[in-house]
């Protein structure tokens, strides 16, 4: 068999490059699957994303997928959410009493969530000013007896010029906090591509064991702008705005209701008035 661990570095390198081939589409998106047999047919495949279809308004300032049963062989959920500047993703395999399973190419299960956008950025200084990205990602893993790890990466730059990125590999057991960070100078009013992944994938499980990755815990976005310098819209119109579900308005079911009368005492009054008939 190939080498799990060198598969994923190969993995987690694919996708730091799609991260940032990707990144002058503003979207979010969440998405899994799983290979438990390693035939590499990707299984309980889910997806989803916004905006549908691409360049259109966004809809949502949030994404989710999940699939499979928490208490189950296999359970990953996995979310991006714009509004509130949050990825969270968990990946599990409970191999109790089965056969190993690998796929050191794809992996036997992943989760992903990710976001890009374009933000115009509004200056009212005269110099050169710094502005700062950052993904504070918290997770939790447990991979013994078998080869996973999360991934996490980062892009930031104008959308004159090259992205500047940072990324993280996580593989070991226990509890970890780290924080990405990406700083660009700038000059005047400005776009700024900005883009942010989070994934879990594992490669490989050993008999009776049982593979955890809880990414869940929010992997959080911060960016931070000298005084003087605001973001003055952004291309989703989404990043930091909350979409609200659009409510009832109060009115409409007392408009319902007096429609549905209007219509009933009508239907009775042409029921009820004498039939004109001319004479035989």
């Amino acid at each position: 068999m190939r080498n799990p661990s060198a598969y994923s570095l190969l993995y987690g390198g694919l996708l730091a490059c799609f991260s940032l081939s990707a990144h002058a589409v503003s979207q979010i998106a969440a998405a899994g699957y799983t290979d438990l047999d390693g035939n590499f047919v990707r299984e309980n495949v889910t997806a989803d994303a916004e905006p549908s279809p691409p360049g259109t308004p966004f809809d949502r300032s949030v994404v989710a997928v999940q699939a499979g049963d928490p208490n189950g062989a296999f359970y990953y959920s996995a979310s991006a959410d714009i509004g509130l500047l949050e990825l969270k993703v968990f990946g599990q395999i409970d191999n109790t009493a089965q056969d190993a399973k690998a796929n050191g190419e794809i992996g036997v299960l992943s989760a992903r969530a990710e976001l890009d956008d374009v933000i115009s950025l509004h200056s009212d200084l005269a110099t050169p000013y710094e502005v700062t990205f950052e993904l504070q990602v918290d997770g939790i893993l447990s991979i013994v007896g078998g080869s996973a790890n999360g991934f996490a990466s980062i892009n930031f730059g104008p959308t004159s010029g090259a992205d500047a990125f940072d990324s993280s590999f996580y593989s070991s057991d226990g509890a970890f906090s780290d924080t990405l960070s990406v700083t660009k100078t700038f000059t005047g009013n400005v776009d700024a591509d900005i883009g942010a992944l989070l994934s879990f994938t594992i490669f490989a499980v050993d008999p009776n064991a049982i593979i955890t990755g809880a990414l869940n815990n929010t992997a959080t976005l911060n960016l931070i702008l000298p005084q003087g310098v605001e973001i003055a819209a952004s291309e989703s119109g989404t990043f930091g705005v909350p979409i609200q579900p659009v409510p009832l308005p109060a009115v409409l079911p007392l408009f319902l209701t007096g429609a549905a009368v209007t219509l009933a005492g009508g239907f009775r009054r042409k029921s009820l008035a004498p039939t004109n008939r001319s004479a035989a």
